[in-house]
């Protein structure tokens, strides 16, 4: 794979919306089922006074995921701009790709376990929600799709 990701990229607006949507978007799979941990393995670690209205998710927790994330990422962003520029051929999307693997891994546990305990309303609301976006980084990854920022 020949893509580049360079200072530009990273430092896109676009690239720090996507990324902080990204950083909400896997909690939307990730909270409703850790609040039934004691359906699994989990446990009973958390609740919430006033259920929220995302499967008893407040809509207060993303919103303050988002926030998080635009914290890490504005840290981030102020690390990469003292790093210099990194824009040499060295510099592949390899690591990018390991990320969104990983990512992608807690996806598919969380909705696995999802269906294992018996909620197929929240399994199937999480996998339609990531649904367009794995077909686009499908078609991307096949090239298909060209990048513009």
């Amino acid at each position: 794979m020949n893509i580049s990701y360079g200072r530009i990229l990273r430092m896109s607006w676009p690239v720090l919306a996507l990324t902080i949507l990204f950083f909400a978007m896997i909690d939307v799979i990730i909270d409703p089922l850790a609040l039934r941990g004691d359906r699994w393995f989990l446990g009973k670690i958390y609740y919430y006074p006033e259920p929220g209205v995302h499967f008893g998710v407040p809509i207060a927790n993303y919103v303050g995921w988002a926030v998080v994330g635009l914290m890490a990422l504005s840290l981030f962003r102020l690390v990469d701009r003292r790093l210099g520029d990194q824009d040499s051929e060295a510099n592949k999307a390899g690591p990018l790709m390991l990320g969104s693997a990983l990512y992608y891994a807690v996806l598919c546990f969380n909705l696995v376990i999802t269906f294992w305990i018996g909620e197929p309303l929240m399994g199937w609301t999480g996998a339609l929600i990531y649904l367009p976006v794995t077909a686009l980084l499908l078609i991307k990854l096949a090239g298909r799709l060209p990048l513009q920022i």
